[in-house]
Parts: structure tokens; C-alpha cells; sequence
């Protein structure tokens, strides 16, 4: 239960602590999860057509081509990055440009290896990305033009 106002002052001291675990926990699961994904896929990759295992663990492959097994781990690290870069102690714009540039090449990296058997999951994350990007692309563009009206 809430007892306070949930609203927190940025890059105080309060709101650092709560950042600080905030990434810590985010970063446990970004870390510990793709590892044990990996561990499973990688050391196990000669029973991806194995019902059991198929079973057990096809929601982290099956839905995508042949050798693409890996294309989760990618498609995981990439949103982990995107949503801890604020936590990052550079400025906004140096968060946004590297936000976007992960955006941008996950989006590439999907529109030349197409990972996924069916078009449209494809599709569905390619605007995915494509949206992320051009989110990230519109912030910095508003971020500059505010800038330099403050500036002038």
C-alpha cells in the first residue's frame, strides 16, 4: 500500500536509490533469464525436434526458422537495452541516440535474416521496432528544437 506520493524528484538521492534497484533487479533479469535461455537452447539444440523437449520449451523457439533459435535472446537484450539506457548517467540525448540506434539495428538485422516462420510475426516486429525508432528519432528532434528555443 502507497502511503506517499509516488512522485520523486529526478537524479536525487531518493530517486537514485530507487534506480539503482530498479536496474539491479532489472538487470538480475536480464541477465539470469538469458542465460538460462541460452544454456537450454544452445545445449540442448540437437532435441529442438524432440516432443518433450518441444514441449517443455518450444515457446522460446518454435515460432521461429530453422537456426533462428537464438532470435529471442536478441530480440530480449534488445528491449532490456532500450528500457534501462535511462538509467544510464549520460545525458538524455546520448540515452536516446543509443536507444535508437539499438532500435534501428534490430530493425535491420530482422528485415535481412526474416527469423520468424510466419510473415506476420515479422511484420509485427518490424513495426515494432520501426515505431521505437521513429518515437526515439521524433523525442530527439523535439528535445533539440526545445534546446535551442531555451538557448536563444
Amino acid at each position: 500500500r502507497m502511503t506517499k506520493s509516488p512522485w520523486v524528484e529526478c537524479y536525487t538521492r531518493t530517486w537514485r536509490g530507487y534506480a539503482f534497484a530498479s536496474a539491479f533487479v532489472l538487470l538480475g533479469a536480464a541477465v539470469v533469464l538469458p542465460i538460462w535461455m541460452l544454456w537450454v537452447l544452445w545445449g540442448q539444440r540437437h532435441r529442438a525436434l524432440d516432443k518433450d523437449f518441444s514441449t517443455r520449451y518450444g515457446a522460446m523457439y518454435l515460432r521461429y526458422r530453422p537456426g533462428f533459435y537464438w532470435w529471442e535472446l536478441v530480440s530480449f537484450f534488445s528491449r532490456a537495452l532500450i528500457g534501462l539506457a535511462p538509467a544510464l548517467p549520460v545525458s538524455e540525448t546520448i540515452v536516446v541516440s543509443i536507444s535508437s540506434q539499438i532500435a534501428a539495428a534490430v530493425f535491420v538485422l530482422l528485415a535481412f535474416l526474416w527469423p520468424f516462420l510466419r510473415t506476420t510475426h515479422t511484420v509485427v516486429e518490424l513495426l515494432s521496432f520501426g515505431t521505437v525508432y521513429i518515437l526515439l528519432g521524433a523525442a530527439a528532434v523535439v528535445r533539440t528544437s526545445s534546446s535551442a528555443k531555451e538557448q536563444e
